[in-house]
């Protein structure tokens, strides 16, 4: 069932006199949201992560292995989602015409650049790229980029791309279920630890994203998307 956040409400209003008494016409509309969405759906898949770990603590790896690579990469891909999700929410907030926002399309390189460009034409403060949140959430779609563009690569013959990759994340937990000649990105580092902070750092970009634009728009707490009960609807 959506929640509330789902929708962004519209009523406008018309009025016109008919004496002696003023008659008044209302049309309501909703605009339909996703970034709200796309972070429930993070949640649940870290929580996933995090069911599949327990029920197999200390066993071999196994086929259930999969059932964690799935939510994992579920999790990576929806908080990379919601990024652009709610970058495109703010464009309509702030009532840009279609050539404003292909013009802040334009000048940027992905979806983190445009948040700068379009702050830096609504005059707001700007990201540092070198500092977080920025730099953090720069990581997580570091990392979503190497699932959807992911290329094989033999064990032992990896290239310099991808231990850039591994450097540049943060140390976290890695898988307890893989070894420690394992690949990077496609098992060492599939673990709960990596997906909360994934988590964590795409919802740090997104609160001061949206406390820097003044949004209204709504943001799933962390602890909610955390919590076993997060995210249902009333």
């Amino acid at each position: 069932m959506p929640t509330d956040q789902t929708y962004r409400r519209v009523v406008t209003g018309t009025a016109k006199c008919v004496a002696p008494a003023a008659v008044a016409s209302a049309v309501g509309t909703l605009r339909y949201n996703f970034g709200f969405q796309h972070l429930r759906a993070a949640g649940y898949f870290c929580r996933n992560v995090h069911k599949v770990e327990e029920a197999n603590k200390g066993k071999e790896l196994g086929s259930f292995f999969d059932d964690i690579l799935w939510n994992f990469s579920a999790c990576i891909m929806s908080c990379s989602a919601s990024l652009e999700a709610y970058l495109n929410e703010a464009f309509d907030d702030a009532k840009l015409d279609d050539e404003v926002v292909k013009e802040i399309e334009g000048q940027a390189s992905g979806t983190l650049d445009r948040f700068n460009t379009f702050l830096q034409y609504m005059h707001l403060e700007v990201f540092d790229k070198g500092k977080a949140p920025l730099q953090e959430v720069s990581n997580v779609v570091a990392l979503r980029n190497a699932f959807v563009h992911h290329r094989p690569e033999w064990a032992g013959r990896l290239t310099p791309k991808r231990h850039r990759l591994e450097n540049r994340l943060p140390k976290r937990k890695y898988s307890s279920f893989i070894g420690p000649h394992g690949d990077f990105i496609t098992q060492r580092c599939v673990s709960f630890d990596y997906s909360v902070w994934a988590l964590e750092s795409t919802h740090a970009f997104l609160s001061d994203f949206l406390n820097r634009t003044s949004s209204r728009a709504g943001l799933p707490a962390l602890s909610d998307l955390m919590s076993e009960t997060s995210s249902r609807a009333p």
